[in-house]
């Protein structure tokens, strides 16, 4: 494995002078020593040792991104994000998907500190996933960042959910709907009990009592949303309306519809949490409330590289959600 001292060497310099170069040392080396160096490397192909350089330096530069559901676009946008903004700050990130299983999410913490990481990105609401050893050691040196409401007071990228789905729901009321229904995410999670929370206030403000059986738990899957909109539309008073927490159970829940026989918007209207990039290019461009996931990744990294620098973060800090209009909404039949 060619070395530090095969580099120096090649370029006829000390080994400090290539630690010099390697680490950006506010020590200057002269263009045409640098050039050499540079070259050297390259000829030789030579890549630094990182835990080598973490013993002298005491920094890794890596940042460990967990996630509870690769499979949801929602947390690839959160991951571009994420991997974007590191890059440019001079990080790289290991990502571990968890299944939202707490064995996982345990053994992935473990990991991210065996390697040294000097952050890390907890992404996906709710406390109960979070595994024991995050509440240990808060003020030591891996500094961890949540993404949304976890119920811990650990650092935060969040977005308001309540008043997202509020608003979602008023978007319905406002074309007419009074049999408005929700098909929710997993009881654990704080994102989908904050969304519903916001749901039963826009009806109660006004002045309708939320039904029981128009809440129907789902688990953020498009299959739920299927099924969750078939026992909705099974039921004696059917709603017209279903507000989904995620845009892959608002895209099962419009295929529920259809397969039924139902109109999307014209006997059911749909709205969905995300906005997702493939609602593009659905069949229905589903009416949905757009979470900046891109912005939420970037801001994660940012707030890490922050506390790493110890500089004073804004906790918990927001960012705007924007209700986009699609083609699954109208007035009631």
């Amino acid at each position: 494995m060619v070395t530090i001292r095969d580099v120096a060497k090649k370029a006829g310099v000390s080994v400090t002078t290539v630690s010099r170069v390697l680490n950006n040392s506010d020590h200057p080396v002269n263009t045409e020593t640098r050039a050499k160096i540079e070259a050297a490397i390259k000829e030789l192909g030579y890549y630094p040792n990182a835990w080598a350089r973490h013993l002298i330096t005491g920094r890794t530069s890596i940042i460990g991104l967990m996630v509870p559901d690769i499979t949801n676009p929602y947390y690839y946008g959160i991951a571009r994000g994420a991997e974007a903004a590191a890059h440019e700050l001079g990080y790289a990130t290991i990502m571990g998907n968890t299944d939202r299983v707490a064995k996982k999410a345990y053994r992935y913490l473990e990991l991210l500190r065996e390697k040294r990481v000097e952050g890390i990105i907890i992404a996906g609401g709710g406390s109960i996933n979070l595994p024991p050893q995050l509440f240990v050691d808060k003020s030591g040196p891996t500094k961890i960042v949540l993404i949304g409401r976890h119920g811990v007071n650990f650092p935060s990228i969040r977005v308001d959910n309540v008043k997202a789905a509020r608003e979602a729901t008023d978007y319905l009321l406002r074309l007419g709907h009074q049999r408005i229904a929700i098909i929710t995410g997993m009881q654990t999670s704080t994102t989908s009990i904050d969304r519903l929370e916001g749901y039963r206030k826009a009806l109660e403000e006004a002045g309708i009592n939320p039904r029981p059986e128009y809440v129907v738990e789902g688990d953020f899957t498009a299959k739920s949303g299927y099924e969750g909109a078939n026992r909705l539309l099974s039921l004696s008073d059917p709603p017209t309306a279903i507000v989904t927490v995620n845009d892959l159970e608002g895209l099962g829940a419009v295929r529920g519809c259809l397969d039924r026989g139902l109109r999307v918007p014209d006997d059911v209207s749909i709205v969905g949490f995300d906005r997702i990039e493939m609602l593009d290019y659905s069949y229905i461009r589903l009416t949905s409330v757009d979470i900046p996931t891109y912005e939420i990744g970037r801001a994660a990294v940012q707030m890490v590289v922050d506390l790493l620098h110890e500089k004073n973060v804004k906790t918990p800090f927001y960012l705007p959600t924007k209700l986009v209009l699609g083609e699954s909404c109208g007035p009631p039949p």
